[in-house]
């Protein structure tokens, strides 16, 4: 399969042993985010990166964006997970986008718990995403609605956006 890059470099084949050959990243949330249960969507703030292999991944801002300065395609994913505030089940849905460019809907993830409310939930989603390698970025969304007020807790140990490229383009 030509241009295909491996994640793996060349010391022992072994994820977290080795020198990554190819830019990735992978960012996680604060210990908890609240976001209010209104079905507005918001941005899923990661600032919290556990590899950025070439500082593309951008978590001093609200935005926490990845904008990979290598053109090709890359895997791009994320998830949220959290619980209703107010320690009831009243979050109704859970719905998550990977955007690019702040308009393109590369992916949803979603819940929806119809009529049956629920108070935990975990919700992913993953796609393949072509990079300029200039200014093409992506973010992650979150829209959480309640039956009645109230807000949806992401807790950041169950929350990840990750990223890593899986093949070139040619020019």
């Amino acid at each position: 399969m030509s241009g295909l890059i491996g994640l793996v470099g060349s010391k022992s084949g072994v994820i977290g042993q080795t020198d990554f050959v190819t830019p990735h990243f992978e960012a996680y949330g604060a210990s908890t985010r609240a976001y209010t249960g209104d079905a507005s969507s918001y941005l899923a703030e990661m600032p919290n990166e556990k590899f950025d292999s070439h500082g593309w991944y951008d978590d001093t801002t609200a935005e926490s964006e990845f904008k990979p300065q290598e053109a090709g395609i890359y895997l791009i994913g994320g998830k949220v997970g959290g619980y209703a505030q107010s320690g009831v089940d009243n979050m109704i849905k859970l719905g998550i986008n990977i955007m690019k460019n702040a308009s393109t809907v590369e992916a949803d993830g979603f819940f929806d718990g119809r009529s049956n409310d629920f108070y935990n939930i975990t919700v992913s989603a993953h796609c393949l995403v072509s990079f300029n390698g200039t200014s093409d970025y992506v973010w992650l969304r979150v829209t959480p609605w309640a039956q009645s007020s109230g807000n949806f807790v992401m807790s950041g140990g169950a929350s990840n956006f990750w990223g890593f490229k899986v093949y070139n383009l040619k020019g």
